[in-house]
């Protein structure tokens, strides 16, 4: 199944297709043509790069969060033991690409509530229902966690209400842009998101802003997408397809499913993480606080977005205590503060690869 656009009346149709690729480009290519690079595809690259800045902007003018959290990349030995790690660069090419899907995605969605408007039978959801990918509200009390976090390094987030709008978050996403906090602050605020799940009960999808959304892109790797092919060609056929009951069985299966691979996922980067740095021990990092407890302090190394701790025990030059109002550590007798953002320098000390622990120790405190 494809989407296919109407051309400059900005119709569509949902057709069966087959698709004929002329030239296959990798990112990095893609991303060289939209800088400049001539090619025999550079008209229709061109093109398609402005098409997406046109639908990023519009997106975020209509309520995206704007999310930018760079992911490490391990380079491993023939035993799979990683040797480096770099964060994967974020291309305008990617950008392309899913503002598309995005946009595909949609489109089917939006079909389904046109068929549903263009039938004139009552329980229309009845007759068409769907598998939508919904994203519910932030969690307000992860959110008060936010803004008690940033009010005291002078950032205002406030939260006064049981929602809150996606601007508001895009406005703290903003103020923090290219500062030793972006990292840190993109982190507690994906911790704070509702996890996007699979249902026929459409409530709309509060990270993208969009009331109506599917999965419908990717049928070669995710399952919902195929249950949304077979479910747009059996209403095209005009034949009925999944109940309701069955696609709430269904989604609740995927949603399972993919909560379990994004756990497996994150902890095998964890798991590379300390691998890596178990080859490392004695050496220094760069290092940005991530979190701050009575137990010591979360330290996010840079290059390789790898979190670490340095316990409070660790900290010798005074005694430090929790401030739960600052959330901070303040020495007793010199008044030093360790806080959200301050940026130091550790070094590896201990690692324990069964817990997916680091342990670190402060080299230099920044001031």
């Amino acid at each position: 199944m494809s989407v296919v656009s109407g051309g400059g009346g900005g119709g569509y149709s949902i057709e069966e297709t087959v698709i004929h690729s002329n030239k296959r480009f990798t990112y990095e290519q893609a991303q060289e043509i939209i800088d400049g690079k001539k090619s025999e595809y550079s008209q229709q690259i061109q093109t398609a790069a402005k098409l997406a800045h046109v639908l990023l902007d519009k997106r975020f003018r209509e309520g995206s969060i704007n999310f930018e959290t760079p992911e490490p990349k391990f380079v491993l030995d023939e035993n799979g033991k990683p040797i480096d790690v770099k964060l994967k660069e974020r291309l305008f090419a990617h950008r392309l690409i899913e503002e598309c899907m995005l946009m595909a995605n949609r489109t089917v969605a939006k079909y389904i509530e046109d068929i549903r408007k263009q039938s004139n039978k009552e329980k229309s959801k009845d007759l068409y229902p769907f598998l939508y990918r919904i994203h519910d509200q932030p969690d307000l009390d992860k959110l008060k966690n936010i803004e008690e976090n940033v009010k005291p390094i002078g950032i205002n987030f406030h939260i006064d209400s049981p929602t809150v709008s996606s601007k508001a978050i895009n406005v703290l996403l903003e103020q923090i842009e290219d500062t030793s906090l972006e990292l840190t602050i993109n982190d507690l605020m994906l911790r704070a998101m509702s996890k996007a799940e699979y249902s026929p009960d459409n409530i709309g999808h509060f990270g993208l802003g969009f009331e109506n959304y599917a999965h419908f892109t990717s049928p070669i790797r995710r399952y919902p997408d195929v249950l949304v092919h077979r479910l747009l060609k059996s209403y095209l056929a005009g034949k009925p397809s999944y109940s309701h009951n069955e696609l709430k069985q269904l989604g609740s299966h995927c949603s399972d499913r993919e909560r379990a691979a994004i756990e497996a996922e994150r902890d095998s980067v964890k798991l590379k993480q300390v691998e890596y740095l178990s080859e490392h021990l004695g050496e220094d990092f760069d290092g940005v606080i991530s979190g701050v407890m009575d137990g010591g302090i979360f330290v996010d190394l840079k290059d390789i977005h790898c979190e670490g701790m340095v316990r409070v025990s660790d900290l010798d030059d005074d005694y430090y205590e929790y401030d739960e109002k600052q959330h901070c550590l303040i020495g007793r007798n010199h008044g030093k503060k360790y806080q959200l953002g301050k940026e130091i320098r550790v070094k590896v000390v201990r690692t324990d690869i069964k817990a997916r622990q680091i342990d670190l120790k402060l080299v230099d405190d920044g001031s």
